[in-house]
């Protein structure tokens, strides 16, 4: 309630997320229980019920997106969840703003599976871009990137042998070899923009980042390649994250950061 408050008095909307839910998880080893347990939707409808009511008052400054980066084996089935969420949310806020994340942690390849919840005029799609991953994640811990000896990944450039240096059974593997290029962003970013004019759906790029251990001037590129996109075609974005491996504002100084610095030209 506080932060909502404070948002809106200062001139900012609000994108009220679940990160998770019971049943839900995006981490490495993906939990998702929640799209064929009735018991863990129940208690995800109880959820959203609470929420949309406490907020119904609230004006277009205040938007809902139901859930962050669901993944599951069978997009059909996040489909049938959203519906089932978008009903309950609709019967108390008809006219709310909702945003739905597409399928595998916000990929662009996964939004052809939400079609079926359209058309509805406010309704939004969301991606999360971090592609080249290995380029975005280099080196961070939680994706087993973090080895010592792990490489600085320039972009543009193409991914070296990183055998010696990430696990058996790391994704990273199957990059070796493969360009990094603005070109490839490009390329996703056109066929995203083609589909949303053919099924006049919008998107929005609700997360996008590179790790602040990547090396600086690529990182910078790579900001610059991403946001060109999106104001090409006219897309939404927020950069990830606030003071975090991501930042924009420097967490011990409050400082702009190399990030805020790069995507700084595209705010207005």
């Amino acid at each position: 309630d506080q932060t909502i408050d404070w948002a809106t008095g200062n001139e900012l909307n609000v994108l009220l997320d679940i990160h998770e839910l019971p049943g839900s998880k995006f981490s490495q080893n993906p939990d998702s229980r929640l799209f064929k347990n009735a018991e863990l939707q129940a208690k995800a409808v109880l959820l959203w019920t609470f929420i949309s009511n406490r907020y119904r008052n609230h004006g277009p400054e205040l938007r809902f997106e139901i859930l962050n980066e669901p993944v599951s084996e069978n997009p059909e089935l996040v489909t049938a969840f959203y519906s089932k969420l978008i009903s309950v949310i609709r019967g108390i806020s008809p006219n709310r703003v909702i945003h739905v994340c597409s399928n595998r942690w916000g990929s662009l390849n996964t939004v052809e599976a939400l079609e079926p919840l359209f058309p509805d005029p406010n309704l939004v799609v969301d991606i999360h871009y971090y592609e080249p991953h290995i380029f975005t994640h280099q080196k961070a811990a939680w994706v087993r990137s973090n080895h010592p000896d792990f490489p600085d990944l320039e972009f543009p450039g193409v991914v070296p042998d990183l055998s010696d240096v990430i696990p058996e059974d790391h994704y990273g593997h199957q990059t070796i070899g493969e360009p990094m290029t603005v070109e490839l962003i490009a390329e996703a970013f056109d066929t995203l923009a083609e589909w949303s004019e053919q099924t006049g759906i919008r998107v929005y790029n609700g997360e996008f980042g590179a790790y602040y251990k990547a090396p600086d001037a690529s990182r910078t590129r790579w900001y610059k390649a991403v946001l060109e996109q999106c104001q090409k075609h006219g897309i939404g974005w927020a950069a990830w994250d606030y003071q975090g491996g991501f930042a924009i504002r420097d967490p011990e100084t409050d400082r702009p950061t190399l990030v805020h610095e790069a995507i700084e030209p595209f705010l207005n």
